[in-house]
């Protein structure tokens, strides 16, 4: 049986509110004033074999908004890592998901991808998928370039890629080398976000 979420309706307004106000504390970090809608969500997960993924690998996951939406469907075997920077929203995210065994959450960097799994023992596994939520116009270049080349070695190993963004003609330019494609427009999200994604 698959295991359903513990979110009550105050949570999810509880958790609106922190990324609100993580918006007004850090505009450049954080480029929507609100969570991303569930229609954008099934967009972005289009072509993704949730019901039987081994492992999906979530960068900068915020509030949890995607892991929400596909957790009931999620391979019961599989793991959902998100890997959040921030010190506050880890440990909220490690709270929200303590009830799940196959959340883990770790407080780190993306560029630091491929030294996260290591260290968590994924090395070897499958990644069936990296989810991008990463404000990527203001991570400093070497950063970038160190996310860009995992982003490389994953998906030459056939991991699907998929990213939000607003900005769908300037982004691209920061994923050297990486063949982003534009997948989805959702208009049904404030502001009306796209998908661009490789596989």
């Amino acid at each position: 049986m698959k295991q359903r979420s513990a979110m009550t309706f105050f949570d999810r307004v509880s958790d609106t509110c922190r990324f609100a106000v993580r918006f007004f504390r850090h505009p450049r970090r954080v480029s929507s004033l609100v969570p991303s809608s569930r229609a954008f969500g099934e967009k972005m997960f289009e072509g993704i074999d949730v019901d039987n993924a081994t492992c999906i690998v979530e960068l900068w996951p915020g509030i949890g908004n995607f892991c929400d939406q596909m957790l009931e469907r999620f391979s019961q075997d599989g793991t959902w890592l998100m890997i959040e920077l921030d010190p506050e929203y880890a440990k909220r995210l490690r709270s929200k998901y303590a009830h799940d065994p196959r959340v883990l959450v770790v407080e780190g960097s993306a560029w630091d991808l491929e030294l996260i799994l290591e260290q968590h023992g994924y090395a070897e596994t499958p990644i069936d998928a990296i989810i991008s939520g990463l404000p990527t116009p203001s991570i400093p270049p070497d950063e970038m370039r160190c996310i860009v080349s995992a982003l490389r070695k994953y998906t030459n190993q056939a991991t699907k890629f998929r990213m939000l963004t607003y900005m769908p003609n300037v982004v691209p330019k920061y994923y050297e080398g990486l063949p982003l494609r534009r997948l989805s427009k959702t208009w049904r999200n404030f502001p009306p976000a796209y998908v661009l994604g490789v596989h």
